[in-house]
């Protein structure tokens, strides 16, 4: 759990609150704040293995948390394998995060809150047990400096995952470049945000033979192709994540 004191869209527009997975006797349990330019140091090649817990509804601990962490911050080479709820976890902030895996866990591979403001740029998703993305926006009454979260580069392994997307209708968020693969009938990227500026950009999904309309709803579709297996244009670099990441060298990916 990282914290920092950069800004969030908290319910009440407050400018601070504790977060989740920390009790509120605690006075290290806080985030937020006005300094997106905050700096919570540097994580580089870090395998995060078997964590997270429930402590009650809407209160778990993440294989990663971020919370009101700024852009000063450097988050790279990282990932989180058989984690109990989610992978990565975004409350509010502006870090961006570069070449990350997700592998087995338990609920969402990647959980966007609060009008977080940064990229996550060169990742893999493995089969999670909710949905490879679950997307929401601001908890106060605005989207913070009218800016979105990014996801670019990603490739997607949907085997045994729930939905592909599951957005909120509010959320503030950027997406292209994605590769959805090992995909089942039933599993849908949905709910247009209401932010007229989201912008989706090159989804593509295999096998060639699916119809994306099956998989992609709300306008979705209009972003995504149908492809062969292994020619797919875009998706992660997986080169990125020889030598160090625990997933790659089993053969995850």
């Amino acid at each position: 759990i990282i914290l920092g004191s950069a800004k969030a869209s908290l319910d009440g527009d407050a400018t601070e609150a504790r977060i989740e997975g920390l009790p509120e006797t605690v006075s290290y349990a806080f985030y937020g704040g006005n300094d997106d330019a905050d700096n919570s140091g540097t994580i580089k090649y870090i395998s995060i293995r078997h964590g997270g817990t429930l402590l009650g509804e809407g209160n778990e601990i993440n294989g990663l948390t971020l919370g009101g962490v700024g852009s000063g911050t450097t988050i790279e080479n990282v990932e989180v394998l058989a984690n109990l709820d989610d992978g990565i976890e975004w409350f509010g902030g502006s870090v961006d995060v570069t070449n990350a895996v997700i592998w087995n866990v338990g609920d969402d591979a990647v959980d966007t809150d609060q009008s977080w403001r940064g990229t996550l740029d060169n990742f893999v998703v493995i089969n999670p047990t909710n949905s490879c993305f679950e997307l929401d926006g601001p908890e106060g009454t605005t989207r913070i400096d009218d800016l979105n979260h990014t996801f670019q580069n990603g490739s997607i392994d949907a085997d045994n995952a729930e939905e592909l997307c599951d957005n909120d209708d509010g959320t503030n968020v950027d997406m292209n470049n994605l590769y959805f693969y090992n995909v089942t009938l039933g599993q849908e990227f949905h709910t247009y945000p209401t932010y007229a500026n989201c912008a989706y950009a090159n989804f593509e999904i295999s096998p060639s033979s699916i119809n994306v309309a099956d998989y992609f709803k709300d306008g979705f579709e209009a972003f995504a192709t149908a492809v062969d297996d292994g020619s797919q244009t875009v998706g992660a670099t997986v080169s990125a994540f020889d030598g160090w990441s625990w997933a790659r060298i089993a053969g995850g990916f």
